[in-house]
C-alpha cells in the first residue's frame, strides 16, 4: 500500500468514525422522546436491539456473509453482551435520571479511559499530542460539570446524583469495549462484527425485558423514536464505528526495547491474521508436474516428506497469506 493509499484509508476511516458519533449523539433527544411516551430502559434497549438485530443478520443473508467462528464468535458476542449491553444500560438509566447534556459530557470520559487501557493493552503510545489533547478535553468537560455536582444541585435533584454514576459507569464500558473492538477489528469485516455484537445485545436485553415485564412506548412518536435509534443510532452508528476500525485501527508500531533504548519500526502493511495456521491440503494428480509449473511461476515452495513412509507434499504460501499443502493423489486399489 502506497502512502497516499494509505492517507486516503485513514481519512475514510476517521470520516467514518466521525459519522458514528454524530448518528450516536442523536440518542440522547430521541431517548428522551421515547421515555416521554412510557417506555422504561430495558423495554427501549430490547426494541433497538431487537430491530437492528433483524436488519443486519438480514442484510448478511442477503449478501450471502458468513457469520464469523471459533474464538472470533466468542470474543464478538463477550463484546456485545456484556461490553456494549453494559454501557446501553448504564447510560439510558442516566439519561433517565440525569440531564441529558450531563449523562452525554460524562460518556465522553471514555476517550480518556480508552487512552490509558490502549497503552496498556494494545501497546499503544501516549505521546505529548494526545495527553495535551485529552487534558483540554478533560477540562473542558469538568467546567462545564462541576456546576451539575454544585451542592445546591444534587440537594434539589438527589436522583442526578445516581445518574451522573451511572454515566461514568457508562463511560468505563465503552472504553472496554472500544479496545476490545480495536483488538478485534483485524479479524472480521465491519457488518458481521455489528451484526454478532447487536444480536448478543438483543438476546440480553429481550430476556431482561421478558423477566421484568415490558413497558411499551404509548405514543406514535415514542415508537418512531425507537425505530430512530434502532435505525440511526444502532446499525448506522455501530456499522460506521467498525468500518472506521477496520480502516484506522490502532497504531501498525513495533517496538524492540532493551534497557537503554527502544528500537521502533513501521509497519506499512498489517499482518494478515487466521483462525488457523493449519496448512490447507489439497490433492494434486502429480507432485512433479506441480513442481515444474511452480518452478516455471518463479514461487517459493518446499517440498517435505510425510510421516507416512514413501510420502511427500509441497508446502506453500499462496498470495493471500494462507499455507498450502499439495499431496499426491493415491489412487486405493
Amino acid at each position: 500500500m502506497t502512502g497516499t493509499e494509505e492517507r486516503r484509508r485513514n481519512n475514510i476511516g476517521v470520516a467514518c468514525v466521525v459519522g458514528s458519533a454524530v448518528a450516536f449523539g442523536a440518542m440522547v433527544i430521541l431517548a428522551r422522546l421515547a421515555f416521554a411516551s412510557g417506555a422504561d430502559s430495558v423495554t427501549l434497549l430490547a426494541l433497538r436491539f431487537a430491530i437492528a438485530s433483524l436488519l443486519m443478520l438480514s442484510m448478511l443473508r442477503l449478501r450471502g456473509i458468513p457469520l464469523p467462528r471459533g474464538s472470533t464468535l466468542g470474543a464478538l458476542i463477550a463484546l456485545g453482551a456484556l461490553g456494549y449491553g453494559g454501557q446501553a444500560i448504564t447510560y439510558f438509566t442516566a439519561l433517565s435520571l440525569a440531564p441529558a447534556g450531563v449523562a452525554a459530557l460524562l460518556l465522553y470520559l471514555h476517550p480518556a479511559l480508552v487512552a490509558l487501557l490502549a497503552a496498556v493493552f494494545l501497546r499503544e503510545r501516549l505521546t505529548r499530542a494526545k495527553i495535551a489533547a485529552l487534558t483540554l478535553a478533560l477540562l473542558g468537560t469538568s467546567l462545564t460539570i462541576v456546576p451539575a455536582i454544585s451542592s445546591g444541585a444534587i440537594a434539589a435533584a438527589p436522583q442526578v446524583a445516581l445518574g451522573m454514576a451511572f454515566a461514568v459507569a457508562s463511560a468505563a464500558f465503552y472504553a472496554v469495549y472500544i479496545v476490545g473492538a480495536a483488538a478485534l477489528a483485524t479479524r472480521s469485516d465491519a457488518a458481521t462484527m455489528s451484526a454478532v455484537v447487536i444480536t448478543s445485545a438483543a438476546i440480553v436485553f429481550i430476556a431482561a425485558m421478558l423477566a421484568r415485564g415490558p413497558h411499551w412506548p404509548h405514543t406514535p412518536a415514542g415508537w418512531a423514536a425507537i425505530a430512530a435509534i434502532a435505525l440511526l443510532c444502532t446499525v448506522v452508528a455501530i456499522t460506521l464505528y467498525f468500518a472506521g476500525l477496520e480502516r484506522v485501527g490502532p497504531e501498525t508500531e513495533l517496538i524492540y526495547r532493551a534497557e537503554n533504548y527502544e528500537l521502533r519500526f513501521d509497519v506499512k502493511d498489517r499482518p494478515l491474521t487466521h483462525e488457523s495456521l493449519r496448512a490447507l491440503v489439497i490433492e494434486v494428480a502429480s507432485l512433479r508436474e506441480m513442481e515444474e509449473k511452480l518452478t516455471q511461476a518463479e514461487m517459493v515452495y518446499s517440498r517435505q516428506r510425510g510421516m507416512a513412509p514413501g510420502t511427500e507434499s509441497i508446502v506453500l504460501l499462496d498470495p493471500a497469506g494462507n499455507w498450502v499443502e499439495l499431496v499426491e493423489l493415491r489412487v486405493v486399489p
